[in-house]
Parts: structure tokens; C-alpha cells; sequence
């Protein structure tokens, strides 16, 4: 085997956890954004008391960051475009797991969407396959 096309097949083997890794966080997205919170209050925002405000953003925070960033714990990437696809997938779901959890009259919300779509963006720059993570309002 020539070595130039032994290492293309070493780097396609060493790459393919990543990809499916991927994958699966690309298709997950979109679900962990609506996913049901159990203890979230009901009804808006403005109906909400201080004290059930400070939980439910408690609530929502743990459940996307465990969700979205401690899900990849110590994954180590076969190159630095992986790190920083799985980096740009990892911002982009946290981002759509907050904003899906939120109330519509939640104070910034809607500066809190245009966050959410440049970081959809620039995951989509980096390779990912992710469609677009919440339903149309």
C-alpha cells in the first residue's frame, strides 16, 4: 500500500467515531431543545415567582449543560477541525436547549434567537449537519 493512501485510510479509520459522534449530536439537538423539563413552572414568564424563577433557570442550566457540554466529558478528536466542529455543535446546543426551555415572554429572548442562529450558523460552517434545533413559533 502507498503511504500516502495508507494514511488516508488510518485517518478515515481514526476519524470514524468522530463522525458518528457527530451524528448523533447533530440529531439530537433539535430533541434535547424541546425535550420535557420535569419541575418547570407553567404558564409565561411574568406569571412566575422569584422563587420559581431562580429554580426553573437552575433546572433548565443543569439539564442543558449536562446534556450539551458534560456529555463530552474527555472526547478527544482526531484534528483540531473535529475539536472545533464538536466545539461549534456543543455551543449551538446548549444555546437551543436554553431558548427552547424559555418561556415566549422571557425578558431578551429574542436577542437570545439571534445568538442562537449565529452560532446555528456557524456550526452549519463547520461541516455539521444540524438542521435548524426549534420549532416555528
Amino acid at each position: 500500500m502507498k503511504p500516502s493512501l495508507f494514511l488516508l485510510v488510518a485517518t478515515a479509520i481514526l476519524a470514524a467515531p468522530a463522525s458518528r459522534a457527530f451524528a448523533q449530536v447533530a440529531d439530537s439537538i433539535g430533541y434535547i431543545a424541546t425535550a420535557p423539563i420535569s419541575g418547570l413552572p407553567k404558564g409565561p414568564f411574568s406569571s412566575w415567582s422569584d422563587a420559581e424563577r431562580g429554580a426553573a433557570l437552575k433546572r433548565i442550566g443543569g439539564f442543558c449543560q449536562f446534556l450539551c457540554v458534560d456529555s463530552f466529558g474527555n472526547t478527544a478528536f482526531p484534528n483540531i477541525a473535529a475539536a472545533a466542529r464538536a466545539r461549534a455543535e456543543a455551543k449551538l446546543c446548549l444555546q437551543a436547549c436554553v431558548v427552547g426551555h424559555l418561556p415566549a415572554d422571557y425578558p431578551n429572548r429574542d436577542t437570545m434567537k439571534q445568538d442562537l442562529r449565529a452560532a446555528y450558523e456557524t456550526a452549519r460552517r463547520q461541516g455539521s449537519p444540524v438542521a435548524w434545533p426549534l420549532p416555528k413559533e
